[in-house]
């Protein structure tokens, strides 16, 4: 379950384990070894990376290497991750 966390005028998402690398943002479907229902899963993700897409809040991949921060963005029919270096606010 991803958390919402803010201060003042920036809000961010902490993912949690719902996504797992940068590049399910564009293959939702890929399945990670702790997605114990697959079809569930990525339609969470589906859901989540739509939400994300529209608000532009700032994302804070759990799991994501070295620069977690950053914004999903509307891609065909998928999304993509663009990092944020020093997390400003949208």
């Amino acid at each position: 379950m991803p958390l919402l966390i803010s201060s003042e005028d920036m809000e961010a998402v902490i993912t949690g384990d719902f996504i797992h690398h940068p590049v399910q943002c564009s293959e939702p479907d890929w399945a990670e070894i702790g997605d114990w229902n697959v079809e569930q899963a990525a339609t969470t993700r589906r859901q989540a990376l739509a939400r994300y897409a529209t608000e532009g809040r700032l994302v804070l991949g759990s799991h994501f290497p070295r620069c977690p921060a950053g914004r999903v963005r509307a891609s065909g029919a998928a999304w993509r991750f663009e990092l944020v270096l020093g997390a400003a606010p949208k």
